[in-house]
């Protein structure tokens, strides 16, 4: 493959336009999403006051049942759906960028593209790519194996085959780039604090993350992507003229004709 086609340059440098402002509406999303929480806490005192205005026993048992809910339950939702969702996304540019990588190298070995997506990932070195060393990797690896923990075992260690290896990496906090880990030392953060930790439960230790992991995990996605692609794209100008183009000069076929004000 030639790094420096042309044609596979814009291919590359529209497909990071794509995913940056993906992610970036994804990632706002993801900050703004806990506000449903603050809406239904506010609307849940306003009945109380209609419901029970005298109080007693049945108030204290919604009120119970709806804390419950309102402050343990539906967080925790609503951090493990962003994962999810965000890592969703990013796995769809990196299928992306590979079929694109296909197209333009036909004669490199062709990859299955209904494995995992790590495999995806180190797929992208057979077209030139250095998917290791491109920044966040290291958090990109342990949020997928934190999200394939969440998905097929509730978050508990023991139905994990990478148990051992997800402790180590909770507890050396590799969750966190070094400049996140350098802050968390220097505020003197206890491990409660962090936006992963592990809980212990009826069944055993159990990981719990929070919408702020969610959050900062989608800036690693983004951050990544990007360095992923400027692995193989070594126009850096074209790049950084991509990145700032206005969204309705490149898709002018399709206008969003709503609006919000």
């Amino acid at each position: 493959m030639n790094p420096r086609n042309l044609k596979l340059e814009g291919s590359l440098g529209q497909l990071e336009w794509k995913a940056f402002n993906e992610l970036n509406d994804v990632s706002d999303y993801i900050w703004k999403s806990p506000r449903f929480l603050e809406y239904e806490k506010t609307a849940e005192q306003r009945k109380m006051q209609i419901y029970f205005p005298e109080g007693g026993r049945i108030a204290e048992i919604r009120r119970h049942y709806e804390s419950t809910k309102l402050n343990e339950t539906f967080p925790r939702l609503i951090a493990v759906a962003n994962l999810f969702v965000a890592l969703s996304v990013f796995e769809n540019y990196v299928l992306l960028l590979l079929k694109t990588l296909q197209e333009h190298d036909t004669g490199a070995p062709k990859q299955e593209l209904r494995q995992g997506i790590k495999r995806h990932i180190e797929a992208t070195k057979s077209y030139g790519a250095d998917p290791y060393r491109a920044q966040y990797y290291e958090q990109i690896s342990v949020a997928i194996s934190i999200r394939n923990c969440l998905m097929h075992a509730k978050g508990l260690l023991t139905g994990s085959r990478e148990a051992e290896v997800l402790k180590t990496q909770i507890e050396q906090l590799k969750f966190l780039c070094s400049d996140n880990r350098k802050r968390r030392a220097d505020q003197g953060r206890s491990i409660e604090s962090d936006v992963v930790r592990i809980e212990i439960s009826a069944l055993g230790e159990e990981l719990v993350i929070t919408n702020n992991y969610a959050h900062l995990v989608c800036f690693y996605l983004n951050e990544y992507f990007r360095a992923l692609c400027g692995t193989l794209n070594s126009n850096a100008a074209l790049r950084s003229i991509v990145q700032m183009c206005d969204p309705r000069d490149l898709k002018p076929e399709s206008p969003n004709k709503d609006t919000v004000m």
